[in-house]
């Protein structure tokens, strides 16, 4: 599991309340309640993994927690694909290279792949064990 800290804080000025992520400063969101802070934090979190991943940007490792913070975790469907990709590119297997070894089109695997497309479960075991 990939967990990274965010700060759940009440925003005096609009109401409500903020979350903000110290791992990536880039993501800010908010809520009515503390708990809507926190749902939208899952997604903003997530998106925010999706597309330093898609611009190559460093994906940081999570920092310890500090006093008042709350852990949100990266989707374990997001984290399987991107460990999928870089096992891939760590033994320079080509997505058509693995598309023969599993028995599917090219296209599948790059939409396997993809780490804002649903896949089944089952496909990405397959890819974990190809």
């Amino acid at each position: 599991m990939c967990v990274y800290q965010a700060l759940l804080t009440q925003d005096p000025q609009e109401g409500g309340f903020l979350v903000t992520f110290r791992d990536f400063p880039e993501v800010i969101t908010q809520g009515e309640s503390a708990s809507e802070a926190m749902a939208n934090a899952v997604d903003a979190l997530n998106t925010a993994f999706i597309y330093r991943v898609l611009d190559g940007e460093p994906i940081p490792k999570p920092s310890k927690a500090r006093a008042g913070e709350q852990g949100v975790s990266i989707r374990t469907q997001v984290l399987l694909k991107f460990h999928i990709k870089q096992a891939m590119d760590k033994a320079e297997v080509s997505r058509t290279e693995m598309a023969l070894r599993m028995n599917l089109s090219e296209s599948s695997v790059r939409r396997m792949l993809d780490l804002r497309e649903p896949t089944k479960v089952e496909r990405l075991e397959c890819a974990l064990l190809t």
